[in-house]
């Protein structure tokens, strides 16, 4: 068991498992984390949306995310790892 205490204040919505067992996960601030399930360090960052993350992701396919954000927009995040 770990913890990212870099993500402590950010408002972090519900963790999604992705394809290779690594986590993502989305914060109020728009940014999307992707954390290697093993350890907790990060293995990618992406801002995508500055008005901020509101409903949890969902998993369209291993490597490809659903956001929504507070303005409305859909967005499909393909993740490389």
């Amino acid at each position: 068991i770990w913890k990212q205490s870099l993500l402590q204040y950010r408002g972090v919505g519900r963790p999604l498992v992705l394809g290779s067992g690594n986590v993502a996960v989305a914060d109020r601030q728009g940014w999307v984390h992707v954390l290697d399930a093993e350890n907790g360090q990060f293995i990618g960052q992406m801002n995508a949306d500055s008005s901020g993350v509101v409903a949890p992701m969902l998993l369209l396919s291993n490597k490809m995310l659903v956001v929504k954000a507070q303005d409305g927009a859909l967005l499909a995040i393909s993740v490389r790892e």
